[in-house]
């Protein structure tokens, strides 16, 4: 008699932050996990940490700005890991924080890239993997950008928007290969993005005092606390959420995660 194999679960921008906090909340849940990002040191050692929590799990170096770095992280996924329960589109970009007529158009580009790009590339590419006789989640790891415009950060906002919008628009397309598809927007977080928000110039962040009160006045939430929560919508979120948009925080997302926990 065969024994189950665990559900399978692939996130991007796993070497440090939520990723990395939410690959380890899977793991310890019994996930395997596919911890993907840009090869460095942070993902070996993420690697040794998920692995240690489920053995099968295992680390893919991927720069999401390369679109033939991610054919390849696809062709490898696949013949490894035929089939996904779970794909957490995660990993993002701020690029520079400078006024829209001082950003280039590489720049701009690149963020798009990472952020909107990659997303489309990497969820066509594992497709075979996702559709199938089961139900597949996809969670989109957004922002309150998508919907708030700050000064100086034109492209990530650009970025965040559309790909909620993207989103929707999948949810309706994947549904009849039984692929949902989640937006979650999970609060501010203490990630090396506030790193940078913190450390850019104030005379080209109109911003910046509000996110360094951020982390002054102690409201940047911890990783590990947010990835405990984002878990259960990634793995379990109802098929019938498909399109929508959840604010981790809310209530009715509380109810939700509670539910699912049960």
């Amino acid at each position: 008699m065969s024994l189950k194999s665990p559900p399978t679960a692939l996130v991007t921008g796993a070497s440090r932050g939520l990723g990395r906090a939410l690959a380890l909340t899977l793991a310890g849940a019994g996930t395997r996990v596919i911890a993907m990002a840009r090869p460095s040191a942070e993902l070996r050692e993420t690697e040794a940490r998920v692995q240690q929590l489920q053995p099968s799990s295992y680390a893919l170096g991927c720069d999401l700005s390369d679109s033939g770095a991610i054919d390849r992280a696809c062709a490898e996924i696949l013949s490894r890991s035929p089939a996904l329960d779970a794909l957490v589109h995660n990993a993002a970009i701020i690029g520079p924080v400078v006024p829209t007529q001082r950003l280039s158009p590489g720049g701009f580009a690149e963020v798009i890239q990472v952020n909107l790009c990659a997303v489309h590339a990497l969820t066509l590419g594992l497709l075979p993997a996702l559709e199938g006789p089961r139900w597949s989640r996809v969670t989109l790891v957004s922002s309150g950008a998508a919907t708030t415009a700050f000064g100086s950060w034109s492209a990530y906002c650009a970025s965040k928007a559309a790909l909620e919008m993207w989103g929707r628009c999948a949810a309706q397309d994947l549904a009849a290969q039984k692929v949902s598809v989640l937006s979650v927007s999970p609060g501010v977080i203490d990630t090396q993005m506030q790193q940078t928000l913190r450390a850019a110039d104030p005379s080209d962040f109109p911003s910046h005092d509000r996110f360094v009160s951020y982390h002054d006045e102690g409201k940047l939430m911890d990783a590990r606390v947010v990835s405990e929560r984002l878990a259960p919508l990634c793995m379990r979120h109802p098929k019938n959420l498909s399109g929508q948009k959840m604010i981790l925080w809310s209530q009715e997302c509380g109810d939700l995660v509670e539910k699912l926990l049960v």
